[in-house]
């Protein structure tokens, strides 16, 4: 467990694992809720468009952007409809366009190899 691993910094007693991440500056475990970005009651884009940032949010953008500076594959796992398309089209929306390329494949059932 990794509640039991010899950290210097004790793990929080309240909450799960996964509210937590580990700040390698403080040497501390933090709650994903306190970096989440404020939302910004001014879009003026598309309703379909408009992502609200929660800790789940930021916490999937970090392990997104963790693969992609070490260039690793990473592939979502989940039911239809639970945001995973939305998450990749808004994380890559904030990425630099001069150095990063993304296109969108459309697949689904009855998609053919």
């Amino acid at each position: 467990m990794i509640k039991n691993l010899p950290i210097k910094s004790k793990f929080p007693d309240a909450g799960q694992i996964y509210d937590y991440y580990f700040d390698p500056l403080t040497i501390s475990w933090k709650l994903w809720s306190e970096i989440v970005k404020p939302y910004d009651p001014n879009f003026d884009g598309l309703f379909n468009n408009l992502v609200v940032p929660t800790a789940e949010t930021t916490r999937q953008k970090f392990l997104i952007d963790v693969h992609r500076v070490t260039k690793k594959g990473m592939l979502f796992v989940g039911n239809a409809g639970t945001g995973k398309t939305v998450i990749l089209k808004d994380y890559f929306a904030g990425t630099d366009l001069e150095k990063t390329v993304c296109a969108t494949l459309n697949f689904n059932n009855y998609t053919d190899s």
